[in-house]
């Protein structure tokens, strides 16, 4: 099993990286807010709000390196009488890759990348899970100019690890980024 110290120091270490280039290069940082789902949970899933916090490394026009924090809570739900989801807490750290399918004023884009997560019942006689998994993303980003951007974003989480828990996890929101050059 991954621990979760290990995951922490590779994402530092590759938010370090990024921000230690040695040459000029394009990188940002960016916030998200929205909603979030713990979509088997229930008979529709156990809605939450969610956001994340994250630096990017341009490689190129289309291709970046980026590392991201994030977390959500989920609000209780009674199901019916003899069954209550209780409220939960997930938080994720990732590094992946970020390709932008166009470049212009509107930039879609696609994102993969290998993340670990805590998940806490609010109860407790819930214990703390950590688990591996990947996040694939799809969003588009609106350059308002050289520096900032404004965007849509929505992640699928699928856990490789204690499925048992809760398989698949999806994160959807608005962020807003900043653009620098370094």
């Amino acid at each position: 099993m991954i621990r979760l110290h290990k995951v922490i120091a590779v994402v530092s270490f590759a938010m370090i990286s990024m921000v230690a280039s040695p040459s000029w290069a394009d990188g940002s940082v960016y916030a998200g807010l929205g909603g979030a789902n713990l979509t088997d949970l229930g008979s529709s899933g156990l809605f939450g709000l969610g956001g994340q916090f994250g630096a990017r490394y341009d490689l190129t026009e289309y291709w970046a390196a980026f590392a991201d924090i994030g977390g959500s809570y989920h609000f209780e739900k009674v199901e019916s009488e003899e069954l209550t989801l209780p409220a939960q807490i997930v938080s994720h750290v990732s590094a992946g890759v970020r390709y932008n399918l166009d470049v212009f004023t509107y930039v879609p884009w696609a994102s993969l990348a290998l993340a670990g997560y805590l998940d806490t019942p609010t109860t407790s006689e819930g214990s703390t899970n950590v688990n591996a998994g990947l996040k694939v993303g799809l969003g588009v980003d609106w350059r308002l100019d050289r520096f900032w951007s404004v965007g849509l974003y929505a992640d699928i989480h699928a856990l490789l690890t204690n499925l048992d828990v809760f398989p698949v996890y999806s994160q959807f929101g608005l962020n807003l980024t900043h653009h620098f050059r370094f």
